[in-house]
Order: structure tokens, then sequence, then C-alpha cells
């Protein structure tokens, strides 16, 4: 029986995530999970630690698609997001956005959807589910690695 390597995701994403700039907002071994995670299905992924480098990153490298925890050092992702929607309302584009959620209240999903992300996952993530969430927001949006805003 051939060994099998245990970073391989056992599903297949037919190059949905080809390419696609992904900017991940998390603690850093969630992150760095995330990251390497979206590089085996060939994503182009950054991942962060802080609201501010989060937004440096944005406006600068220009991501396809925003995965955002909530709970963060500096300030929350909800911060976080009304500035990306903010600067975004100057350049007539909307980036999808993923809130990663701590907490299973309905409560706790509706603020974050009404901040301005797009979908919202509870912690821990199934990559899985959030792979299929992505596939959505690539179908719903017309997503590619077109960068410009």
């Amino acid at each position: 029986m051939p060994a099998t390597n245990s970073l391989q995701p056992t599903f297949t994403v037919d190059g949905i995530l080809s390419s696609l700039r992904i900017l991940i907002v998390d603690d850093a071994d969630s992150g760095e999970l995330l990251r390497l995670t979206f590089e085996l299905v060939g994503a182009e992924p950054q991942a962060v630690l802080s609201a501010h480098e989060a937004f440096n990153w944005f406006v600068h490298w220009q991501p396809n698609l925003l995965i955002i925890s909530i709970v963060l050092p500096d300030e929350d992702g909800c911060s976080l997001i009304r500035k990306v929607r903010a600067f975004e309302t100057d350049r007539g584009a909307t980036i999808p956005a993923i809130a990663l959620l701590t907490d299973n209240q309905e409560e706790a999903r509706l603020h974050a959807l009404s901040m301005g992300f797009c979908r919202s996952l509870l912690k821990p993530l199934d990559f899985c589910e959030l792979v299929s969430m992505i596939a959505t927001l690539v179908r719903e949006n017309h997503l590619s690695n077109d960068t410009s805003l």
C-alpha cells in the first residue's frame, strides 16, 4: 500500500481555487494551516495575524477573498471588515469575506453578516465545508485572479 501525504486534501476542488488570492486573518497556528492547505490546492494564500497587517495587505495585494477571524489581537474582525467595506466603497468593488466565529450563537452570526461578511463558519473549521463555501462564492461572484478593483 503506497504511503499517503497526510497534508493532501481528501477531496478534489477541480481547480476552483486555482490562483485565487485569499487573505487569511487568524491566529498563527490556524492561519498557517489554512495557508499551507490552500497552497496545496492551487490558491495563492497570505496569512496574517492582526487587523492592521491585514488591511495593509488588503490595500496593496488586492485579494479575491477574505477569511477573517472575529477574534483578533489588536481589534476585532468586525472592525476590520468595516474598514475594508469603507475602502471598497471608494473603489466600487466588494470582495467576498468569510467570518470565522468562536461562538455558535445565532446572534454572533447575524452580527458578523450585518457588519459586511457574506458568510460565516464556526471554529474549529471543517476544511471541506470551507472549500464548499468558497466554491459557492466563486460561482456567485465570478471570482478569478483578476486583481483589478
